[in-house]
């Protein structure tokens, strides 16, 4: 689990790609949804 506040490239160090994509593309959404929960 990479550490929060990290530079990209350590991130792409600790997770496999495979794992890397589909983690960024959750948490992107939790991101997507905080940010417009937030807003609303």
């Amino acid at each position: 689990m990479p550490v929060p506040g990290l530079p990209e490239d350590e991130h792409m160090k600790q997770i496999p790609d495979a794992a890397s994509s589909a983690r960024r593309a959750l948490l992107d959404d939790r991101v997507v949804s905080f940010l417009s929960r937030d807003r609303a």
